[in-house]
């Protein structure tokens, strides 16, 4: 599988260690009641038209996802409880998956169609289409042969 060329980004690192930052000291800055208590993993593509932010949420239903685009910053949050099989009264020996509320912001590039972003969740992963504003999208510029004389 070939999934092409990923670039190294100094603003995506910075990104990624801010969010490292806040959840390892979010908790200290208060009483934690709205630290986000896991992160889902997020994936970010850029096409030609638009940013593409593909975030895992199995197990999350629609009702239970809030996103919002401030600024440049994308944000998805959202709860997932634990859910134990129905049924008898259920013994929890092992809970490896994130519970709890949870946050993931991306910033972006400026230049985008806000009133135009678009989320669906599929198969537990949500994917948001966050289209480019057409003055930042790349152009073709047309080449034209220059007529000789004599």
């Amino acid at each position: 599988m070939n999934i092409g060329t990923i670039r190294w980004s100094p603003v995506r690192e910075l990104d990624a260690l801010t969010e490292q930052m806040t959840r390892m000291f979010g908790g200290l800055a208060g009483d934690g009641a709205d630290a986000p208590n896991w992160t889902p993993a997020t994936d970010v593509f850029e096409t030609a038209d638009a940013y593409v932010v593909r975030t895992e949420l199995a197990g999350i239903s629609v009702d239970d996802i809030d996103i919002q685009l401030d600024d440049d910053v994308l944000t998805i949050r959202g709860q997932r409880a634990l859910a134990p099989p129905p049924g008898e009264a259920t013994e929890v020996l092992r809970a490896e998956r994130g519970q709890g509320a949870f946050a993931r912001s991306t910033t972006l590039p400026a230049g985008v169609q806000a009133d135009a972003i678009t989320a669906q969740l599929t198969d537990g992963v949500l994917e948001v289409l966050v289209p480019k504003a057409p003055e930042v999208r790349p152009r073709k510029i047309a080449v034209t042969l220059g007529g000789t004389e004599g």
